[in-house]
């Protein structure tokens, strides 16, 4: 397996609570990132999985060390890098109760995060803000900093990510949801961004606890994945009905360079490198019928 894929397999694990399966591919991801220390973001995709496995499993001694070191690291560059690695910086910070500390590093990282047009991580970097307000006893301004994430959170249809990231999240989340959908209605993507909201509201509903106090057979909702946006689910049902790229392209009137990006996308997120396998995982989490 190639890293990113190891790293895809670990997180599957660690959503099902595999969590000796998950480590032993942590190892393996970590050894070969060192050996191709050339690619540096590698190694930045390895300790967020990492780090992730860590504030899950409870193993708050090696997230700290891992945090302290990267402080000491950033103090000497004193440089505007290592966006990943702040951020993790401040994750952490957040879940041992330090949310003013997270915050100072927050406030530093957005702007660069912004200017970098690093998406993904602005978007975790506002999720982690907005908890770091409600932990800091800043209420509404945690409310409206989570309701401002909202939009790009529904582009990117993220579920698993606010599911997983703080105890706290879905308080912070019902509240949010009630002041977007009390305050929010002429907003012309209203209606989508309500329904994105239902979902991700019924993933907690369905009994989440996080990882680490649960029994692998008590686990109630799958996030063994990561959620398919709209536009990939589309191109999905097509790979199933066996369309080919120029195809699927055609039918959605897209390019097919854009088709193969897709598939490529849902590849990834699904942790499968052919089309039958994407149809059986996805047959599996009951993505697609199986007629």
């Amino acid at each position: 397996h190639s890293t990113r894929t190891l790293l895809l397999l670990a997180k599957n694990c660690i959503s099902i609570n595999r969590f000796n399966q998950a480590e032993d591919y942590l190892d393996i991801a970590v050894q070969r990132a060192q050996t191709l220390s050339s690619i540096p973001s590698l190694m930045d995709n390895v300790d967020e999985v990492r780090v992730h496995y860590w504030l899950i499993t409870g193993d708050f001694r090696k997230a700290t060390s891992w945090a302290r070191n990267k402080k000491m690291f950033y103090a000497n560059a004193g440089q505007g890098e290592l966006l990943m690695e702040r951020l993790l910086i401040a994750r952490i910070a957040l879940v041992e109760n330090r949310p003013q500390e997270a915050l100072n590093w927050l406030n530093d990282l957005i702007p660069e995060l912004k200017s970098s047009n690093q998406r993904r991580l602005l978007l975790k970097a506002k999720i982690i803000r907005a908890l770091a307000l409600w932990e800091n006893g800043e209420m509404q301004e945690a409310i409206d900093a989570t309701v401002d994430v909202f939009p790009q959170a529904e582009k990117e249809n993220y579920i698993r990510n606010w599911v997983e990231i703080h105890p706290n999240v879905e308080k912070l989340l019902v509240l949010a949801v009630r002041e977007y959908e009390a305050n929010y209605r002429a907003d012309e993507s209203y209606k989508a961004i309500l329904k994105y909201l239902k979902h991700l509201l019924s993933a907690f509903q369905k009994t989440y606890t996080p990882a680490s106090q649960l029994q692998e057979q008590n686990l109630v909702i799958d996030l063994s994945y990561e959620e398919l946006t709209g536009r990939e689910e589309e191109v999905l049902s097509l790979l199933v009905n066996g369309l080919t790229t120029s195809k699927i392209a055609k039918t959605l009137t897209i390019s097919p360079s854009t088709a193969k990006t897709h598939i490529h996308n849902i590849y990834q997120k699904l942790g499968v490198n052919s089309r039958r396998h994407a149809v059986d995982r996805a047959l599996s989490l009951g993505l697609i019928n199986q007629s």
